[in-house]
């Protein structure tokens, strides 16, 4: 982008327009020295939505160690900081004493867990996209944060940075000491580590982009040649007008709010509603197809205008083009099976893992649906499952699976298993692909309130599978599972 870009930019615009005048400039300094680029960016609400420190109290208070007591020193020092009591410095010197004696890799391990089970479905879907622009115009990224490596470097890893500098706890014979090693990365401590990451890569200032939510860090900003405020603060915000620097805002996850709360009660309400409609078309029609039929269309309509999601979808024709058939597609969220209702409508039926079966609400519709639930840990009863399955192809109606077996905690498309391509084999129906891209934006893993959004979908051609060779057979379960990759990744750019 250039320089004095207009501030409050719709992200896709400002991707885009990086990439394309970003190849351009790129290769004209690619043929003199110094062609090097420099993509800084901050962490806490800039690549990950709220705080990562909120994270690592939280599984201390769940782990029920080492005290209570230090969980709520360790929120009253975040209070404090907060209302200007204490500054940065001395907040992180008290929780670094608060860990004293802590082992270095057991601390290691425990970010490990914190970043699976918390903070991996906390990374904006639009920071990751815009990394990944970066890499692909070949730029050096750094990550720069006032976070401790345990916070930060799972992340940064997880994401591809090239480089950290981050507040770093002292350690001496395997333990943590209690004292901070060096300054923190704080203030002028994030500009002086822009410096060393410039000198590092051989890389200029003035030609460096920057990311970041505060006017903490204003020291870094102000030396960099391509600010750009993330979701900025307020005074950021202001800042940011005044100067004429691009703000951008992250949608795709936000931290627990009254407003989603009552928005999952509403959904939960909606699903129920569903189900009530369900039974009071039985009632009337004494047909349980119809009664299912009725349910899956309410389902889709009313969960996803409850949970605010938008469709945008591309193949819709392919979508009836066969009947029955057994649709696939990549499991992202709870809210797939929402989705897929409002795809599909009729005449369909979920074949999923068992452990869906005792999701609140969700389970108990998708039992009353006629769901099949499989449990792959034991192969003879997934075995007679495929076979339900295969006889409600028969009877005329279809079957949705996630050939993933289990939800990503990304947009990533983890290698598909065989049994939907069999199950499609043996009955000889078509297998229609659909690729959700970003329905995890509405539901991530481990999130409990849904998040208002557009959800792409794309649907591709029904295809063949039972009269082709076992060779073939496994080329085109490879060739499927690549196209659903390499898809996602086309619209990303």
């Amino acid at each position: 982008m250039p320089k004095n870009s207009s501030s409050d930019l719709d992200f896709r615009a400002y991707r885009q327009a990086l990439l394309e005048q970003g190849s351009a400039s790129d290769q004209a300094s690619k043929q003199g020295p110094g062609g090097n680029r420099l993509a800084m960016f901050d962490l806490d609400r800039t690549l990950v939505a709220g705080y990562t420190f909120h994270a690592f109290v939280f599984e201390i208070a769940r782990r029920g160690r080492p005290n209570s007591r230090m969980v709520l020193k360790n929120i009253r020092k975040m209070l404090e900081y907060g209302t200007h009591r204490i500054d940065f410095t001395e907040m992180l010197a008290q929780v670094a004493e608060e860990l004293t004696g802590a082992d270095c890799e057991a601390t290691t391990r425990m970010s490990r867990e914190v970043f699976t089970k918390y903070l991996q479905s906390s990374i904006y879907r639009e920071a990751a996209e815009l990394v990944a622009a970066h890499r692909r115009l070949g730029h050096r990224l750094v990550m720069v944060t006032s976070a401790t490596r345990y916070q930060a470097e799972p992340i940064a890893e997880y994401l591809g940075f090239d480089d950290l500098y981050c507040s770093e706890l002292e350690s001496s014979d395997g333990k943590l000491t209690g004292r901070l090693l060096g300054k923190p990365c704080f203030g002028e401590g994030k500009a002086e580590a822009g410096r060393q990451a410039a000198k590092h890569f051989n890389c200029s200032l003035q030609d460096a982009w920057f990311y970041t939510d505060s006017t903490d860090d204003l020291p870094l900003l102000n030396i960099v040649g391509r600010p750009v405020a993330v979701n900025p603060q307020p005074a950021l915000a202001k800042i940011a007008r005044k100067r004429a620097w691009p703000a951008l805002s992250f949608k795709s996850r936000r931290a627990a709010s009254i407003a989603g709360a009552v928005r999952t009660g509403m959904l939960c309400q909606g699903l129920v509603g569903s189900a009530l409609a369900g039974a009071a078309t039985y009632a009337l029609t004494l047909s349980p197809q119809e009664a299912r039929n009725r349910m899956t269309s309410m389902l889709g309509d009313i969960g996803t205008l409850y949970a605010g999601m938008d469709l945008e979808i591309e193949g819709q024709e392919f979508l009836e083009a066969a009947r029955p058939a057994v649709f696939i597609f990549n499991h992202q969220s709870y809210l797939d099976a929402v989705i897929l209702a409002r795809l599909l409508r009729h005449d369909i039926t979920a074949f999923c893992k068992k452990e869906l079966a005792n999701t609140p609400v969700l389970g108990s519709i998708m039992r009353a649906n006629g769901a099949i639930f499989v449990d792959r840990e034991d192969a003879r009863a997934a075995r007679s499952q495929l076979k339900s399955a295969a006889e409600v192809i028969r009877a005329g109606r279809s079957v949705a699976i996630a050939p993933e077996g289990t939800r990503s905690m990304s947009q990533q498309v983890a290698p598909f298993k065989h049994g939907a391509f069999v199950l499609a084999r043996q009955t000889e129906v078509p297998v229609v692909p659909v690729i959700l891209h970003n329905s995890g934006d509405a539901l991530p893993r481990g999130k409990i309130c849904v998040n208002p959004t557009t959800v792409k979908v794309t649907v591709l051609p029904p295809t063949q599978l039972h009269n082709c060779s076992r060779e073939d057979f496994n080329a085109r379960i490879g060739n499927l599972e690549q196209q659903y990759r390499e898809t996602i990744a086309a619209a990303a750019v």
